[in-house]
């Protein structure tokens, strides 16, 4: 294991090794992948993409794009408008929808605090507080650990119109 540094703590490439949370790889890519949108460093329909959103009603909602069925997939949520909330909900559908997928799912967020508390969570869970989510996390955790497959989580800008 590699020693915590700057580069480490700054992270935007979590990857599970589908053996379980505790057994993932937190690295920084090589230079060169950022110079080209993610979706031209994998091949189309191994992307999946994520979003929350704050509904008309004060509520809140989430939904992926999956590549390889070519489809939006709706998440409802019951919360109180949390729009962070949100999209954490988005990453577990989409973990939890692939379950069964025995290649590596690659799911993109433009949430940088779902990806703050999923790391948290897996690597400093004593630095978890009552504030946090803590029952949605425990549950991208188990989906992570049940999927027979890698799980990847990427970073990407928001609101900055990725095309495919």
């Amino acid at each position: 294991m590699r020693p915590r540094t700057d580069e480490f703590n700054k992270a935007e490439v979590y990857r599970g090794d589908g053996e379980g949370v505790g057994g993932m790889e937190v690295d920084r890519p090589p230079e060169e992948l950022y110079v080209c949108s993610p979706t031209l460093r994998f091949p189309a329909g191994e992307r999946s993409f994520t979003d929350g959103s704050l509904m008309a009603d004060g509520g809140e909602g989430a939904a992926y794009f999956d590549e390889s069925d070519g489809r939006a997939h709706y998440v409802r949520t019951q919360g109180d408008g949390d729009i962070n909330r949100a999209e954490l909900l988005g990453i577990l559908k989409a973990i939890q929808d692939h379950r069964d997928t025995i290649t590596t799912i690659r799911i993109f967020t433009d949430s940088a605090v779902s990806l703050k508390w999923i790391r948290r969570w897996v690597f400093n869970s004593h630095e978890v507080t009552d504030l946090d989510p803590v029952h949605i996390l425990y549950s991208v955790e188990r989906a992570i650990r049940e999927r027979a497959a890698a799980t990847e989580l990427y970073k990407v800008p928001a609101h900055v119109g990725i095309h495919m």
